[in-house]
C-alpha cells in the first residue's frame, strides 16, 4: 500500500502496528511522537485485504492521537504521502497466544522482505 516500514521508532513514524499494548516501543512512540497511532495487527490486514487505508478508530490501542502526525514529505516525483509503519516486536512477556505472536512476526518478515 505504499508504506515504508521501520525497525524502531523514529521521526515520521504515523503508525505503530502491535499485538498488544504496554511495550517499551509504545510508551516511546506515545512519548515522542503523540500524534502516531497504535494499533492492532488487524487493522493492517484489513487494509491489506481491501486495498484501501482504513479507519483506525475500530483497531485503536489506547486514546486516539488529538493531531496525527503527518507523514514525511515524499521527494518528487513521487506525489503520493506515505505512511511510516512500526511493527512491534519487543520481546517481553505476553497473555498472548502463540498463534498471534506467529502470525505477527510472519507478517513483520513479510513487511521488511526478509
Amino acid at each position: 500500500l505504499g508504506a515504508e516500514v521501520l525497525s524502531d521508532v523514529a521521526q515520521g513514524v504515523t503508525h505503530v502496528v502491535a499485538a498488544r499494548d504496554g511495550s517499551s516501543k509504545i510508551h516511546r512512540a506515545r512519548k515522542e511522537y503523540p500524534g502516531c497511532y497504535i494499533v492492532h495487527a488487524a487493522w493492517l490486514m484489513e487494509c491489506y485485504w481491501s486495498i484501501t487505508r482504513r479507519d483506525e478508530k475500530s483497531h485503536h490501542m489506547g486514546p486516539l492521537p488529538k493531531q496525527p502526525t503527518q507523514p514525511l514529505p515524499v521527494p518528487p516525483p513521487a506525489t503520493a504521502k506515505k505512511d511510516v509503519l512500526l511493527l512491534e516486536s519487543d520481546d517481553e512477556e505476553s497473555d498472548v497466544d502463540e498463534m498471534d505472536d506467529d502470525f505477527d512476526a510472519e507478517l513483520e518478515r513479510d513487511m521488511m522482505g526478509l
